[in-house]
């Protein structure tokens, strides 16, 4: 018999609504556009259902909800479509946290070519934007990537012996 596969503990629906509106707030302001609009979750939604839908992209595609590693919203920003909200199952299936995918470590221009500068400007605006939605979550009570590394952080700190004189 093969051994079975826990299910991990998904967000609640609340976490996920309140981290979908900070997103797209921060992203967009008050002018969501349609596309993204349509990936959000609607009213009432059951978190194991949709993001076992369509709208959610999975890691890795095509296998059930307790193997999922990642699951990625596409709600892009104002400048560029791709961004995404992502939650990541933490080690050990202990639950997922909340990140963003800024989704453009792949994209580059030789240093020597007239796109290069504006290239860097537009992964900066990308970064500066993802760390503010992270704050945002973690000023929230959202669990993210960010605050699960602080706290292992000084959880090894606490277990680490004192120093001797």
């Amino acid at each position: 018999m093969a051994p079975s596969t826990p299910s991990p503990c998904l967000p609640a629906r609340g976490e996920i609504q309140t981290a979908v509106r900070v997103y797209l707030e921060l992203a967009y302001g008050p002018a969501v556009p349609a596309a993204a609009a349509e990936r959000t979750p609607p009213a009432g939604f059951e978190p194991a259902v949709w993001l076992m839908s369509d709208l959610v992209e999975r890691t890795p595609a095509g296998v059930p909800l307790p193997l999922v590693r990642s699951f990625a919203l596409r709600l892009g920003n104002r400048h560029y479509p791709h961004m995404k909200l992502r939650l990541a199952l933490l080690p050990e299936g202990r639950g997922y946290v909340f990140d963003v995918d800024t989704h453009d470590a792949l994209l580059a221009a030789r240093p020597d070519t007239p796109d290069a500068p504006q290239l860097v400007e537009f992964k900066r605006q990308n970064a500066a934007l993802a760390a503010a939605i992270g704050a945002a979550w973690e000023d929230l009570g959202l669990p993210t990537t960010k605050s699960q590394l602080r706290a292992a952080i000084a959880r090894l700190r606490q277990a680490a012996p004192a120093p001797t004189p």
